[in-house]
């Protein structure tokens, strides 16, 4: 039901159905506005400045560490972004699973920080995603929280961790994902 309301209300869905509404309009001057503020919503849509806009707050409004002092951090969160099939038909970590986790255990094999992966099973599947990225990377000594299937269960899941400790977490997440976890763990 909910993929179902997402995609009725959707930008380029919402000018078809504005397109359908001229169209079973009787006036053929009703059809005409109808079709021109459907035309122009699938325009301005379509150009690569509204996506731009539309994505401007996700990528630049979250608190960003850009230092390489990692002293006073006390673990690395990881939230996981999805698994996939091989060509051999076994679970593996998305791209950007993979990127974050690489980055994640970066910066703790030169730090020493400990890594916390967060994801769990998002469909019918044998194993969660952060099981699933730590098999695959072959990660040792990591904590796993593999309850969470969607960013507010993960957060809700990872703040008994960030409750122990006094010190900061390094959160990792992607471009887009990272205002909502950021804004989600305050």
């Amino acid at each position: 039901m909910k993929q179902f309301l997402l995609t009725i209300f959707s930008l380029p869905m919402l000018a078809l159905i504005i397109a359908f509404i001229g169209y079973s309009s009787s006036s053929s001057k009703n059809k005409l506005k109808f079709y021109s503020l459907s035309l122009a919503l699938f325009f301005f849509t379509s150009l690569p400045l509204t996506s731009f806009l539309l994505s401007y707050p996700l990528t630049n409004f979250a608190d960003k560490f850009e230092g390489s002092n990692y002293s006073n951090i006390s673990a690395i969160l990881v939230l996981t972004g999805g698994i996939k099939k091989n060509v051999a038909g076994e679970w593996i970590p998305s791209n950007e699973t993979y990127r974050r986790a690489l980055i994640a255990k970066k910066i703790s094999e030169s730090n020493y920080l400990p890594i916390i992966i967060s994801g769990g099973k998002t469909s019918n599947k044998d194993k969660s995603e952060s099981l699933i990225t730590k098999e695959y990377l072959k990660f040792n000594e990591i904590t796993l929280e593999q309850s969470s299937i969607n960013t507010y269960e993960s957060v809700l899941n990872l703040k008994k961790y960030c409750l122990v400790q006094k010190e900061p977490f390094l959160l990792i997440a992607g471009n887009y994902h990272s205002l909502r976890s950021y804004l989600t763990f305050i």
